[in-house]
């Protein structure tokens, strides 16, 4: 298997594992789950003990029963200009 695409997969098991265990979480302490949905970018660092990159933008919200939401890919160009700390 290409290497780029080894690196794919790390990198989308790594948030896979985040979001099961941000979702755990949130669904153990309502205390968390308002503080993850109002400043999601700060909660995570202090859970996670990081800091994410200045340009990196995150956004947290809650799947309803009667909506369904679609996760595209990272596109090529997003990826290199976080990796160099641009804004996007």
């Amino acid at each position: 298997m290409p290497r780029l695409c080894l690196d794919s997969m790390a990198e989308q098991n790594k948030r896979q594992q985040l979001e099961v265990h941000l979702g755990a979480k949130a669904k153990a302490d309502p205390d968390f789950r308002d503080r993850l949905l109002a400043n999601p970018k700060e909660t995570i660092e202090s859970e996670l003990g990081m800091r994410f990159p200045e340009s990196l933008r995150v956004t947290v919200h809650e799947e309803k029963v009667n909506q369904l939401h679609v996760v595209l890919p990272i596109d090529l160009q997003t990826d290199d200009e976080l990796r160099l700390g641009r804004a996007i």
